[in-house]
């Protein structure tokens, strides 16, 4: 695990989650994404309690109910914003995501946080991050499946750095 010492360059909505980039003081730009729900998933808490840690750095009052902020991601980024070239230090750890591209007679679709895939008689078993269950892709509409991997920095926990 690294520890860099960062600023916060800025925060922006990204789909159902905020985005945010660090900039550290050597070295290439941090992103990371903040998740406000779904409340009370392991998700949801350590992205609550990294927004709260950053809100915390740059001396902005956390919101009585963080979490509510998943109804205004806005809102979120815009308190992120106000923290802009405030220093922290993060931990960072190696992440690798790996991506499916499945072709089938009915699309084409791309699957993300796979955890693993199987090729077995009856088609294609996909198991992903998060799901409960496997998915099944039967081999009568499987045309051909692509994997590809990328490898970023996860943010893992955050520490404000005193002046």
């Amino acid at each position: 695990m690294r520890k860099l010492t960062c600023t916060l360059l800025s925060a922006d909505v990204d789909g159902g989650r905020v985005r945010i980039r660090l900039k550290p003081l050597r070295g290439a730009e941090v992103s990371d994404w903040i998740a406000f729900e779904p409340r009370g998933e392991p998700v949801a808490v350590r992205g609550v309690g990294r927004f709260i840690r950053i809100l915390r750095a740059g001396r902005i009052r956390v919101p009585d109910d963080p979490y509510a902020l998943g109804a205004d991601l806005p809102l979120a980024a815009d308190l992120l914003n106000r923290c802009h070239g405030t220093r922290m230090r993060v931990h960072l750890k190696r992440r690798i995501e790996r991506t499916l591209t499945v072709w089938t007679e009915y699309g084409v679709e791309r699957m993300e946080r796979i955890v693993d895939f199987e090729e077995v008689d009856a088609g294609l078993i996909v198991r992903r991050r998060g799901g409960n269950s496997a998915l099944s892709i039967p081999r009568g509409s499987l045309i051909r499946y692509e994997a590809s991997s990328s490898e970023s920095n996860e943010i893992v926990a955050i520490e404000s750095l005193a002046d």
